[in-house]
């Protein structure tokens, strides 16, 4: 190797060696991953505390008392499904109705940043309603005891918009089948329930309503069914019986369930009040009534139930004919709105609302009722107490009150017509009888 070929091979050598030494040095100058994963986790700890001071937020503006707000016990929004938060804090509310309205509502209340919405089947309201009707499903001591002993709770999953039974068993199908049995034959609507196991993480299992299931006739005693729009009967004295239409079910302050239908100033507290085949036969004790009101806004009266057999006649919301249950809120329809209606007289028709602030000419020299619903659904005498329902969807319908009256055109032979129908409002009914909706 000569004298040149020497000093290249050494500058070479040099120049790898310099340029290690700057990579070395240079390395530790670039972000560390773990600065990167700080700053978002930063982040999302903001979001999420965001998403919690905006749910926080909307259950106080919904709470009944501000000062003590509740996450069950609320003045929910009919279309509100509930709210969770997700994997990227963000907060998802779930809603029945998502349009530009919806989302307004909700501007109206919170920053929407971060926040998303998703389309769900049923309200927070309806699964309240859910959970409550397998909590007494469950305390009938109505299932086995092995499939009782098992379930160990119930809940509400937001996410899935379902309600949970919870079961200490392996064999969620086994529990599926049992609850089944017992659970379709007071509810024949196909609600979100997932059975899920405590003591392995499995896929829950889903209940489904058996195509067996009879939806016109839940339970019945004696192939009687005390359900909206059908037919009770008033003793109201001596031989005198009063045909009337069941309006929906409710309890009183003390959580005792009954019904509710017209007072018309005739039926009065404590005359008995029978279930009935056609309304015009005491077929089988149902209750007695306990409060009767029949002035100002309101004409209506409560049923108590017979509280000795309280499963014999269980609460129903399903209104045959129509094919839609009830949901557990009211609502006050505005003029032109679309209500149906169910009496035992003229079964099912809907109509429109022609007038919100009807004072029709009173009953008597005594009765005088006052801001009721005109519309020009027909209805019949024996229709009076049926229930009027509006709004919602072809399978839920929120309750509107009950058939307080009617007006029937006149022919000079005598033979009248039934031409329009009108209604006491619900939210006066339950305030002045002191009731809250089943």
């Amino acid at each position: 190797m000569n004298k040149a070929q020497k000093i290249i091979s050494i500058c070479l050598a040099i120049s790898l060696i310099v340029s290690c030494a700057v990579f070395s040095y240079a390395a530790p100058t670039q972000p560390a991953p773990v600065q990167k994963s700080t700053i978002a986790e930063e982040e999302l700890q903001r979001i999420a505390e965001l998403s919690s001071d905006k749910y926080n937020h909307l259950l106080q503006v919904w709470s009944k008392d501000p000062n003590y707000p509740s996450d069950t016990d609320a003045n929910f929004p009919d279309f509100y499904g509930g709210a969770y938060v997700d994997d990227n804090k963000e907060l998802v509310i779930l809603v029945t109705i998502l349009n530009d309205e919806t989302i307004d509502y909700f501007g109206n209340l919170i920053d929407l940043e971060h926040v998303r919405f998703s389309l769900a089947d049923n309200s927070f309201q309806e699964l309240l309603y859910v959970q409550e009707t397998i909590e007494n499903c469950l305390d009938s001591n109505s299932l086995d005891e092995n499939s009782s002993a098992l379930i160990t709770g119930t809940g509400i999953s937001i996410k899935e918009n379902a309600v949970i039974v919870y079961a200490a068993t392996e064999d969620l199908d086994n529990i599926c089948n049992s609850f089944t049995r017992v659970y379709s034959a007071r509810n024949s609507q196909p609600y979100n329930i997932r059975f899920r196991s405590l003591w392995m993480n499995t896929d829950p299992v889903r209940y489904t309503v058996p195509e067996q299931n009879n939806e016109t006739f839940p339970y019945n005693v004696s192939g009687i069914l005390v359900q909206p729009g059908g037919p009770v009967c008033v003793h109201v004295s001596g031989n005198k019986i009063l045909p009337t239409s069941v309006g929906f079910w409710a309890k009183n302050s003390s959580g005792e369930l009954g019904i509710v239908t017209a007072a018309h100033g005739e039926i009065q507290s404590g005359q008995s009040v029978y279930a009935s085949k056609t309304g015009y036969y005491r077929d089988e004790y149902f209750g007695y009534i306990s409060n009767a009101i029949c002035r100002d806004e309101v004409d209506a009266a409560f049923v108590k139930r017979n509280t000795s057999d309280p499963e014999r006649f269980p609460p129903v919301r399903y209104v045959d004919g129509w094919d839609f249950n009830l949901k557990s809120t009211t609502r006050l329809m505005a003029e032109g709105e679309e209500i149906y209606k169910k009496g035992i007289e003229t079964g099912v028709t809907r109509g429109k609302v022609t007038d919100i602030n009807f004072n029709p000419n009173s009953y008597d020299s005594t009765i005088k009722l006052t801001s009721a619903v005109l519309t020009d659904c027909v209805a019949d005498v024996s229709d009076s107490g049926g229930i009027v329902a509006g709004g919602g969807t072809t399978s839920s319908r929120y309750v509107v009150g009950i058939v307080a009256g009617g007006m029937w055109y006149g022919t000079p032979s005598g033979q009248t017509t039934p031409v329009q129908m009108y209604y006491s409002k619900a939210p006066s009914i339950l305030s002045a009888l002191k009731l809250t909706l089943y």
